[in-house]
C-alpha cells in the first residue's frame, strides 16, 4: 500500500538554520566577489550565492552553531558575545589561558557571600524545535562551574528532561579539569507559550559560579538546531555533478557521513527524512559537488544557489483534497511595438510557481494548526517559508509566502472548508 503523502512546512522567522548560524558557510573555491556566502540563507532566493570560479569537487560547509564566540577566542576583558551578569563583586572575564588545552576560556570569580559570578548569552529559538547543546566546564576541586538554559518568556529552566519553574542546572563540574557535557532540549511549543504572533522564543545560556570566593572556568559552549529537511532553490548545478549531502559532528576532519546523493532538479530540489525518523543532530552540514563542471559558455557565472534551507518541518494534519492547481509563470513586461506586434521583456531567467489547494477539516484541531502554526506564525506573509507540497515529488518544494488573508466555511456539520495559496519567491535573474 502506498505511503501517505505529506505536506511539510516551516514558515516562522527563524526557520532556516543557514540564516541563523553565527559563522558564514566555508566554500571552496571562494565565493564570487559580488555574490558572497551571506546570500546562502538570507531569505531572498533571487539574490544568489555564486562560486567565484569553476573547480572540481566544489565544497560548501556550514556550522549551524547559534552562539557567538563559543570557544571564547575573541574579546579583551570579556569574551565577545557574552554579557557580564554577576552580582556585586562577582566577576566574569576572558582568560587567555583558562580554557581547554590552555587556550582562551571564560573565567568566573565569585566574591564573598552571595556575590556570585555569571556570564550569559541569548539566542532565538523556534517554537517546538529540537536544539543540541555542549559545554566544557571546569571547577576548582570543590566549587562547581554550572550551565543553565532559561526560556526568557516564562522564566522556566530546562532540567534535561522538562521545563521547570525553579532554577535547574543542566550541567555541572566541580573537578579541576575540563569535562564536556552535551544533550538535547525541545523548546516549548505555541500550545504552551500562547504567543504565536512573535514567531520565536528567546533562550538564555547562563554560565555560573555560585560558591563564595571560588574561581571556575567554561569553554566551548555551543548550541545548534537539528534538521529533517534540506532544500535548494533557484540553483544551477550541472547534471554531470553528483551533489552529495553530508553531515558531521567534528567539523569534517574526515569525509563525514553521506546523507543522500541529491537528484538535480530545477528550479528546486529537496531531501526530507521519512515520517517518524529522528532528526539529524550533527552540527555541520556539507554539500559536495562531486565531479568536474564545465566552464559556462553562455553565462558569466559558475554554479550558484538562490537559497539553501535546512530546517525542522511540521506536517499538515490534513491532506489537500484532490484537484489542487499549479500555475507556472515567468515575470515579464509585455508591450506593443511600433508595428503593433506584442512583445515581452523578460524579467527573469527562470519560471516560478503558484500552488493552490482546497482542504476539508473534519476535526477542529486541524483548523487550529493551520490558523496558529502556519498562517499566524508566518505573519500572514510577513515571513517567508519553505513548503513541500508532496514529499514524494522531488520537484514539489517551494520557497515562498502565504496569503495575507484566509477564510473558511462550514459546508456541513463539523466540516470546514478552506483554501491555501503559496506564491513562490523569484529566482536569480541574469537578464540584461
Amino acid at each position: 500500500m502506498p505511503t501517505e503523502r505529506r505536506v511539510l512546512f516551516a514558515c516562522d522567522p527563524k526557520f532556516n538554520s543557514f540564516g541563523r548560524a553565527v559563522a558564514p558557510a566555508v566554500v571552496s573555491p571562494a565565493a564570487h566577489s559580488l555574490f558572497g556566502v551571506a546570500n546562502i540563507g538570507n531569505g531572498l532566493p533571487d539574490l544568489p550565492f555564486v562560486y567565484g570560479s569553476v573547480a572540481a569537487d566544489e565544497l560548501l560547509t556550514q556550522d549551524f552553531n547559534l552562539l557567538t564566540n563559543p570557544t571564547m577566542d575573541t574579546g579583551t576583558t570579556e569574551p565577545t558575545g557574552w554579557t557580564e551578569a554577576s552580582v556585586g563583586s562577582g566577576d566574569m572575564t576572558r582568560d587567555a589561558t583558562g580554557g581547554e588545552s590552555s587556550g582562551p576560556g571564560m573565567k568566573l570569580v565569585a566574591g564573598s557571600g552571595s556575590n556570585f559570578a555569571y556570564g550569559v548569552q541569548d539566542i532565538y529559538a523556534r517554537p517546538g524545535e529540537i536544539l543540541n547543546w555542549t559545554a566544557a566546564l571546569k571547577g576548582n576541586g570543590t566549587a562547581a562551574a554550572r550551565l543553565r538554559i532559561q526560556n526568557r518568556f516564562n522564566l522556566k529552566y530546562w532540567n534535561g528532561g522538562a521545563w521547570v519553574s525553579s532554577s535547574a542546572d543542566l550541567a555541572t563540574n566541580a573537578t579541576s579539569s575540563f569535562v564536556t557535557s552535551s544533550g538535547q532540549l525541545t523548546v516549548e511549543d505555541w500550545a504552551t507559550l500562547l504567543w504565536p504572533e512573535l514567531g520565536y522564543v528567546p533562550l538564555r545560556f547562563i554560565l555560573a559560579c555560585e560558591t563564595a570566593s571560588a574561581t571556575v572556568f567554561a569553554d566551548t559552549v555551543a548550541c545548534w538546531p537539528s534538521w529533517n529537511l534540506f532544500s535548494a532553490h533557484g540553483q544551477r548545478v550541472q547534471p554531470q555533478i553528483a551533489l552529495e549531502l553530508r553531515r558531521d559532528s567534528a567539523a569534517f576532519a574526515g569525509a563525514g557521513t553521506l546523507v543522500s546523493t541529491l537528484g538535480i532538479y530545477k528550479p528546486t530540489l529537496f531531501y526530507a527524512l521519512a515520517e517518524g525518523a529522528t532528526a539529524i543532530s550533527d552540527r555541520y552540514l556539507r554539500l559536495k559537488h562531486a565531479g568536474t563542471p564545465s566552464t559556462p559558455a553562455l553565462a558569466p557565472f559558475a554554479d550558484f544557489f538562490g537559497e539553501l534551507v535546512a530546517t525542522q518541518t511540521r506536517s499538515l494534519t490534513t491532506r489537500p483534497v484532490y484537484g489542487s492547481s499549479m500555475q507556472k509563470l515567468r515575470d515579464q513586461v509585455r508591450f506593443r511595438g511600433a508595428a503593433g506586434s506584442t512583445r515581452a521583456r523578460l524579467l527573469s531567467t527562470s519560471e516560478r510557481r503558484v500552488w493552490q489547494a482546497s482542504f476539508q477539516d473534519m476535526d477542529p484541531v486541524d483548523l487550529v494548526q493551520f490558523d496558529e502554526l502556519l498562517m499566524r506564525v508566518a505573519g500572514y506573509g510577513e515571513n517567508a517559508g519553505v513548503f513541500v507540497l508532496d514529499d514524494s515529488d522531488p520537484r514539489s518544494c517551494i520557497h515562498g509566502i502565504v496569503p495575507e488573508a484566509f477564510e473558511y466555511s462550514e459546508s456541513s456539520f463539523m466540516t470546514r472548508d478552506r483554501q491555501l495559496r503559496i506564491v513562490e519567491d523569484p529566482f536569480p535573474s541574469f537578464v540584461s
